[in-house]
């Protein structure tokens, strides 16, 4: 897994060619809530499609990577709703399967956005 930094001044995490490949990051959560969960990735015909599941340890979403015409191009999608506990999360981003083209990869992450699930 490697950073990408593009002449635009974006960075992603690339490098993630196999089954299992992961990044994972820690959050606070204020409380014990919904969060409404975005990735934005980058893609090419060989990166879209593959499978990813992201887990907070208590929840899990699992979606699959879209196209966006190259890696170094990221488009932001909402992918569902997860719960996190009231204090430090660790995120999990981990593959569980390649894209459909002939050498089949994972797309190009640039970012995941978690937004609180307003309480009504």
């Amino acid at each position: 897994i490697h950073l990408n930094r593009f002449p635009s001044g974006r960075v992603s995490l690339g490098g993630l060619h196999f089954i299992g490949d992961h990044v994972s990051w820690e959050v606070t959560a204020p409380e014990a809530q919904d969060y409404e969960v975005y990735v934005s990735l980058g893609s090419m015909p060989c990166q879209a499609d593959a499978g990813f599941e992201l887990s907070s340890g208590i929840a899990s979403i699992k979606a699959k990577t879209w196209l966006t015409g190259h890696y170094s191009q990221p488009e932001r999608r909402h992918v569902g709703r997860l719960r996190l506990d009231s204090g430090t999360n660790r995120i999990d981003l981990r593959v569980t399967e390649l894209g459909a083209g002939r050498r089949g990869a994972f797309s190009d992450v640039y970012g995941v956005w978690m937004v609180p699930v307003l309480k009504s």
